[in-house]
């Protein structure tokens, strides 16, 4: 690989903050990446490319091992016991069966937990679809990386990236069987040197304080009062008709042309994710007209990738996010368009964004008992919407010599009615839709209200 991923034993305190989530079934944080492919691929053929995968990027042979007594964040420990056909599932859907079936699968294993004992991924090949297509899941838990993170993690799954016929000089990670001796002692190691970065912190913030004492009691001010502002409300309207939570979801797709939605963003004054972002909110609007119910603003969480020159090849979670008050009520998609990128820009520019990621290695040291209400009241409170924007490859990709016509991204939906997630791929936007069962119980008439909602955006392309 031209840019081989670093990868550190312990987990960050984002990666740690996923790992505490997944004590809550509410709050589960399995992701799924759905190809949708021309074609099955060679079962042999996908299994060598597999296990070249997890010698090339040994984070796939990896467990999350809790250190005695909570001493440090969880490590990632090298599988004795790892088992290559564990993670692999070939399964064929039955005569007649079509898209909707494939999708009801997929919703179902979205809401299972990974096996905790064994490195948190599988492998699931579906066979049988209309035409003779079939569908690659990749289900992995979200402590091992963000959606950013794992399209670059599973590079060498793709044809172009496989340049070797048969992986043979790329060396098996050397299994690691800890004793809780080992683990302590290594995660004491952790938090010494946790403690000496943030005592190298403090102690630039100290000089600094020193240097300009009422500049930099000014900055630390603004800076909490960010803080709070982002893990707060917005001040927008809670809606009154999903208001129920279920441990269930629905799964569904919408796919829409790349330049049309970028058109439509540039006729708004916008980028493409405030065009994608004003036809959910359109979405919304049209939703709460069907149930005779009125909403001005809705609170929308968004992540986004924060990755650099210096992280962009390091493994894990590489996010922060942000609150902001979406303008539902406005019919007028060019307007919405341009409402969006006005609070998205103001909500990105909150310098608590970066001060809360960097809190997470400290929150994450806080009991999970403690921490998950705090976080839950917080920063999930008041939620109505989640949406995503993750690049994708501008080529088509190949699986095992077949094509990759749509990739879907399904992330965890955590305490949101309606997560949606969009990838640009190659010359569309692929969109993964879930909603919660209990939110929004008639799934279909939400996306009938999703892509009118999209068609009033792309009409500005016109």
């Amino acid at each position: 690989m031209n840019n081989p991923i670093s990868y550190s034993n312990f987990m960050s305190g984002t990666d740690a903050l996923m790992h505490a989530f997944e004590t809550d079934p509410s709050m589960r944080t399995a992701g799924m990446g759905v190809f949708m492919l021309e074609r099955p691929p060679d079962r042999k053929e996908l299994t060598r490319r597999l296990e070249r995968l997890t010698r090339l990027v040994p984070r796939f042979r990896q467990k999350a091992t809790e250190v005695p007594f909570g001493i440090s964040q969880p490590r990632f420990v090298v599988d004795p016991n790892f088992d290559l056909d564990y993670h692999i599932r070939w399964l064929a859907l039955p005569a007649e069966a079509g898209i909707r079936d494939l999708f009801d699968y997929v919703q179902v294993q979205q809401v299972q937990d990974l096996d905790k004992h064994r490195a948190p991924w599988e492998v699931t090949v579906i066979s049988g679809l209309p035409d003779g297509k079939a569908a690659l899941l990749f289900k992995s838990s979200h402590t091992v990386t963000d959606a950013v993170g794992g399209i670059a993690m599973l590079a060498p799954l793709f044809d172009d990236a496989d340049s070797d016929s048969n992986g043979a000089d790329v060396d098996v990670p050397t299994p690691e069987d800890l004793s809780a001796r080992d683990l302590i002692v290594e995660g004491a190691g952790n938090e010494v040197r946790f403690a000496a970065q943030s005592a190298r912190s403090v102690g630039s913030k100290s000089l600094a304080l020193v240097r300009d004492p009422l500049g930099s009691v000014k900055g630390a001010t603004r800076a909490i009062r960010s803080l709070a502002k982002v893990m707060g409300a917005t001040g927008a309207q809670r809606s009154s008709i999903m208001c129920g939570r279920s441990l269930s979801v629905r799964c569904d797709r919408v796919v829409l042309p790349l330049d049309p939605m970028k058109k439509a963003a540039t006729a708004g004054g916008g980028k493409l994710n405030d065009a994608f972002v004003a036809g959910a909110a359109g979405a919304m609007r049209l939703y709460h007209q069907l149930h005779h119910a009125t909403l001005d603003d809705l609170t929308m969480i968004m992540p986004m990738n924060v990755r650099d020159a210096r992280t962009e090849h390091e493994a894990g979670n590489r996010w922060v996010v942000a609150k902001l008050a979406v303008p539902v009520a406005e019919p007028d998609p060019a307007k919405r368009i341009a409402l969006i990128r006005e609070r998205s820009l103001a909500a990105r520019a909150e310098p608590g964004l970066l001060l809360f990621t960097n809190l997470s290695d400290i929150m994450t040291r806080i009991p999970t008992p403690l921490l998950l209400p705090l976080y839950k009241a917080g920063m999930m409170s008041g939620l109505d919407l989640g949406t995503s924007n993750v690049p994708g490859p501008p080529v088509v990709l190949k699986i095992c010599g077949q094509s990759v016509e749509q990739l879907f991204l399904y992330g965890p939906i955590g305490a949101v009615p309606a997560n949606l997630t969009m990838v640009s791929y190659h010359e569309h936007l692929d969109i993964a839709v879930q909603t919660n069962n209990g939110a929004i119980p008639d799934g279909e008439a939400f996306m009938q209200c999703l892509r009118a909602g999209f068609d009033e955006v792309l009409a500005l392309s016109a």
